[in-house]
Formats: structure tokens, sequence, C-alpha cells
């Protein structure tokens, strides 16, 4: 596996991006200079922190630290007023829960801060997971494969509970959702619901010839 180069202009880009997630997080006026200074201070010294932290070795104790610290400084209250998904609910309980358990996962099977990292992104990976083990988490892509009854074989047409099962896989995807069906596996009569919801939604479906799958 290649290791990443980071150059100057990656860093300061990593460092622009991450300052205005920080501003929108703290819900920092544009105009308001001193309290944009303000934020970049304490960016700043949150990341210095880190440093701090991560020059020691990988170790659960460290890497507890390194999480707590993490947690604190996002402010979980600036989550909640920020983003109303997360206002009501358990819904940012369920994140951070899920967050705590990969977080810990990747600490216990890596032996170093930079294979912890690219464990923890995922680097060169494609995790393979059902619905309820995916939920809290996000992706890039997510692909579903096989949407058909046989999949979905406790689903009946109209079932509101296995549509919100269906929401909650769709929406772990940030960018992109590709969506998989083989008619040699089974039917989608039962799951004709989520079907009539995507093309509702304008999402096109291609046929692969079995030719090129072979």
């Amino acid at each position: 596996m290649g290791k990443r180069v980071l150059t100057s202009a990656v860093l300061e880009r990593v460092k622009i991006d991450l300052s205005a997630d920080v501003q929108l997080l703290r819900n920092t006026p544009p105009e308001d200079e001193k309290a944009l200074r303000q934020v970049e201070r304490r960016l700043a010294l949150f990341i210095s922190e880190l440093k701090e932290l991560m020059r020691q070795s990988l170790t659960p104790d460290n890497a507890r630290l390194v999480f707590e610290r993490m947690i604190a400084f996002i402010d979980l209250n600036d989550l909640r007023k920020t983003f109303a998904r997360y206002a009501t609910g358990d819904l940012l309980e369920i994140n951070l829960a899920a967050l705590e358990e990969f977080f810990t996962n990747c600490v216990d099977t890596q032996s170093s801060w930079g294979n912890f990292l690219e464990e923890f992104e995922g680097t060169n990976q494609i995790p393979l997971m059902t619905i309820h083990k995916s939920k809290g988490l996000e992706f890039d892509t997510t692909i579903f494969m096989g949407i058909d009854d046989n999949a979905w074989w406790s689903y009946r047409p109209g079932d509101s509970e296995g549509l919100s099962t269906f929401f909650v896989a769709l929406f772990r995807a940030k960018q992109r959702a590709i969506f998989s069906y083989c008619q040699q596996r089974g039917k989608r009569a039962n799951v004709a619901d989520f079907y009539a919801l995507l093309e509702a939604a304008g999402v096109q479906e291609y046929v692969i010839p079995p030719s090129v799958v072979a």
C-alpha cells in the first residue's frame, strides 16, 4: 500500500476547508472579523494539541485522549444548533456511538498513527456491511447490492418501516448511490415501491448485457 504524500498546497487547502467547516459549525458571521480571528486561534490551538498527542505512540489510552479532544472541540451543542436533523431525537447519539466504535476498532487493529488514519479513512478499501451496520456512517459513494425481493424478503408494499430502512441506507451516501439488480437472482415485485421512488427522483436505469459481465 503506497503512502500518501501531502504537499504544502494540499495541506493549505485542507486547512482552508477545515476553517470554513468550523466557521459554519460555530455559526460565525463572515463579516465579524473578531469572531473569525477567535475561530482561527482556537483551531490552531486544537491542531497543535492533536499534533502533540499524535507524536506519542498509538495506544488505546492515547487514542482515547485524541477522540475525546476532537469531540470536545466539535462541541455537540454546536452540532445540534447548526444542523436541524440533530436538534431533536437521538440521531446525534447514534452517529457518535457508531463513530466511537469504528474509531476504537481502527485503533485496536493498527500499530501506528499513519496506518490508523489510512484504516479510518478506508484508503484502498471498500467496506461491505448491512444497512443496520452502516447506520450513523457516511461514504462518498454507496453501492446497494441487490435491490430485489430475495434481499428484502420481509418487505411488503406500503411498509413504512421498510421504507425508512431503505432511506437509512440511502442517506449513507454523501455524493452518489448506485443500485444493482440481477434478473437471475430475484424479482422486484414486492420492492416496486423502491424503484418507483428512484424513478420519480430521476434516477436512470442502465442494463448491462450478460456478455459484458462475463
